[in-house]
């Protein structure tokens, strides 16, 4: 369960995910305040160092859902999870009152982290196929341009060659 948990940690503050989420283009999850912090030392994702502005982070909502649901889940306490959270655990008072545990279905958890790394892969995927698409288009807009360079040329040699004949019809004109 510790993995599960740190899938939900953000990596700077060491806390659970608060919304807004926002990901680097590699897809790390942060809080969007910390990153915000972050990117004002460094213009580079904490994680995987690759360029990274305000403007380049997109918010996660899955993980945001994700994180809300899990809440909801802790709330609920049901006798079908196994998973017991060690801080309410660990915790210790005066009372003789029974500490607080939360108990989360396993089975769902890992539905919704499976549905999670779908979404991941499916965005993964939609990026590379637009990388791929405006590379695509940068050939064609390249390619246009030298046709029209071309054709620019062509115009200014036709014009020249125009000139040229008019030039010598006026000279068969007044000779």
């Amino acid at each position: 369960m510790t993995f599960f948990l740190s899938e939900i940690e953000c990596p700077i503050c060491l806390d659970t995910l608060k919304t807004p989420i926002k990901m680097c283009k590699n897809g790390h999850s942060f809080c969007q305040v910390c990153i915000e912090i972050a990117l004002h030392t460094s213009k580079q994702c904490p994680i995987c160092r690759i360029e990274t502005t305000k403007n380049s982070l997109s918010r996660n909502l899955f993980l945001e859902n994700f994180i809300k649901k899990w809440k909801e889940i802790q709330k609920h306490h049901n006798n079908d999870g196994v998973y017991q959270e060690l801080e309410n655990l660990t915790k210790t008072n005066n009372t003789k009152e029974k500490p607080k545990i939360a108990i989360v279905d396993f089975e769902q958890l890992g539905n919704l982290h499976l549905d999670m790394k779908q979404q991941i892969e499916q965005l993964n995927t939609a990026a590379t196929q637009l990388d791929k698409e405006r590379d695509l288009w940068k050939t064609k807009t390249q390619e246009e341009q030298d046709k029209n360079e071309n054709l620019e040329n062509k115009v200014g040699q036709l014009e020249e060659a125009l000139q040229i004949l008019e030039n010598d019809l006026n000279a068969y004109k007044n000779f």
